[in-house]
């Protein structure tokens, strides 16, 4: 499940993603870290009231922002539960004013910062993309600079 605000997401549907098969969820407009704890309290809650083993679902966040995107380099110790940190370009590149892909350095600084602090905190680091990216070559380009993973988004 993937949701933009911490804010509009409440237990209840939490537990109706996770009783129809949905493996966890990502918080693509994330504050910093502390919005991976409060996912993965939820999470917990959920996982109660569906009688399911703590700590099964998946965690993670996208940082909205440049201060999101320090705040989780800064951040080491993460819920157990917690899965994966990841960026989004893009969103970053916009909220910047730079250009997406074109090398701009703050985005380039950001993309090393997501991979340290996820690193740091023993967890995925993942980076989205968006639905005219070529999935393929992303994948790879992202695997070269040490993200796992690739959350695809269309």
């Amino acid at each position: 499940m993937i949701v933009d605000s911490l804010d509009s997401l409440d237990v209840e549907t939490l537990v109706a993603a996770l009783d129809t098969g949905a493996a966890g969820a990502i918080a693509t407009d994330a504050a910093g870290p502390e919005d991976l704890d409060r996912l993965a309290a939820r999470l917990d809650v959920a996982e109660s009231m569906l009688n399911r083993a703590a700590g099964t679902a998946v965690a993670g966040i996208v940082p909205a922002d440049a201060a999101a995107v320090l705040a989780c380099a800064r951040a080491t110790a993460r819920p157990a539960r917690a899965s994966a940190i990841g960026l989004d370009e893009g969103k970053l590149a916009a909220r910047l004013g730079v250009a997406a892909g074109g090398g701009a350095a703050a985005v380039a600084s950001a993309r090393g910062l997501v991979v340290l602090a996820a690193g740091a905190a023993g967890v995925t680091a993942f980076t989205v993309v968006g639905p005219d990216e070529d999935v393929r070559a992303a994948r790879e380009a992202a695997a070269r600079e040490g993200f796992a993973a690739v959350l695809v988004v269309r």
